[in-house]
Order: C-alpha cells, then structure tokens, then sequence
C-alpha cells in the first residue's frame, strides 16, 4: 500500500506537470496577446494619437543672451541754446513746457494790401546785411511770411486741454457785441518781448478815422482790432475772458502792431 500511494503521488506529480507547461503556454500567449492589446489601445487615448517615434520633438531651448556693452562713462554734451554759426537763430523759449498744457493767445491776422506789403518787404530788405559797412547792417534778421502777419489782442497764457473749448466758446460770447474795425498802418517800430530774448520789427495799426476808407497805401484790412475805440473795446472783451482764465491782462501801452521780421539781438 505504502509503494502505491507513492507511485500514485508520483504519477499525480508527473501529470501535472506534464498539463502544467501545456497551462503556462496558454498563459503565456494570452499574455502576449494582452500587451499587444493594451499598446494598441493605449494609441487612442487623448493627447497621444501619434507613435513616440513619430511624436515632434521638444523645441531647443533658446541661445544664451549676450550683455550689451556698458556705455562710455564721460557722455557728449548737450547741444547748447544758441544756434551754431552756420545754423539759423532760433527763438527762445519763454516758460518751460509742461505736458499737458497749451501755450494761447488771442490774435487777428491780417492781410496787407499790395502797396503796403512792397514798402514792408523794402523795409525788410534795408534791415539785413546787403553789402559790407552797409549801416543798419543786422545779422541774424529772419523775414516773416506774410500769412503769419497778425494783430495780438492778448499775452500769452498756459491751458490746459479740458479748458480749451470753454475759453474759445467765452471769447465768443465775449466778443458777440464787438464790431470789426479796419485798421491803418502807421509807423516802423523795434519792439521786444518781456524777457527781451526776442526782438521784432514792426508795424503799427491804429483805427481808421470816422469815414475813412480801408484803401490806400497807408491801410491794411483786418478782421477787427486796434488801440482806441473799436479796437480797444475788442482787447477789453478779451481781456476779460483771459483773466478769468488766470491770464494776464493786456498791456498798459496798447500798441498794437504787426510783426514782419525778428532777431535774436
């Protein structure tokens, strides 16, 4: 019995392993079988649709930035407020700029009549440099176009832009009753302005007499303005609207004028 039950355990070892190959194989292949269904099924899941041999390659990182060279320690200087001797004088600024606000003035411009701008332009010609040890001789002197010629009724004043349309529609109601007188020409005079960085050559206008006309050699037709009467009540109008505005009031001496050359001396 005891030789039996040893050759029935022996052959019941030799059974199983004799089903136990048979088994693995089976296991082995469903395995292969698994691997191969789970890279195939890997492929669809979002993102990774393409093999990793075919997937783009990561970008190559930028080149190292280069330190730009240190600027030189002694600077050039700045260019100077006065013009080179080749360069043409240029006008000096009378209060510094200031972002935001708008240098203003009130003006009426003029057109001269054909007699009176020949006498200017002659008038002009004699104040440049003509031939050498000419006396009068100025340097420097620069002619103005006669579309800038005007009539100032105001000083300069500084405003800012939410003012600017207040103040035109003011001057306008201010200047409503205003009548527009026709101005004469009368002499050549040398003016400056208040710091006296700037000079001009000019004409004086005063108002025409009661009756007379704007022709004439002597005449200049503008659109109102003067020093007395008309004129006077027209710089009076804006005197008000530009105080209001924290302007100064027009000058003592009004003498209006038009300018039609300038220099720096």
């Amino acid at each position: 019995p005891a030789a039996a039950r040893a050759k029935s355990r022996s052959c019941s070892r030799q059974k199983a392993r004799s089903q136990w190959p048979q088994g693995c194989a089976q296991s082995h292949i469903s395995m292969d079988q698994l691997a191969n269904y789970d890279s195939d099924s890997g492929s669809s899941e979002p993102g990774d649709s393409a093999p990793a041999s075919k997937r783009p390659r990561a970008a190559p990182p930028p080149p190292p930035l280069h330190r730009l060279p240190s600027p030189p320690i002694e600077l050039p200087p700045p260019p100077l407020d006065s013009p080179q001797a080749d360069e043409a004088p240029r006008p000096v600024r009378q209060f510094p700029h200031v972002d935001g606000q708008y240098a203003t003035h009130v003006f009426l411009p003029l057109r001269p009549g054909t007699a009176l701008q020949g006498e200017i332009d002659a008038a002009v010609a004699r104040l440049g440099c003509g031939a050498q040890g000419d006396a009068g001789c100025r340097p420097g002197v620069q002619r103005l176009a006669a579309s800038e010629y005007h009539v100032s009724l105001s000083r300069t004043l500084t405003l800012r832009r939410p003012q600017l349309d207040a103040f035109a529609e003011a001057l306008r109601f201010a200047l409503k009753r205003c009548a527009a007188p026709t101005l004469q020409s009368g002499s050549l005079c040398e003016l400056a302005n208040d710091s006296r960085t700037r000079f001009f050559a000019a004409v004086e206008v005063r108002d025409c007499a009661a009756g007379g006309g704007g022709g004439g050699a002597g005449s200049a037709a503008v659109a109102g303005g003067g020093a007395s009467g008309a004129s006077g009540a027209l710089v009076d109008a804006v005197d008000r609207v530009v105080t209001a505005y924290g302007g100064e009031a027009f000058y003592a001496e009004r003498r209006l004028h038009f300018s039609v050359a300038w220099a720096l001396s």
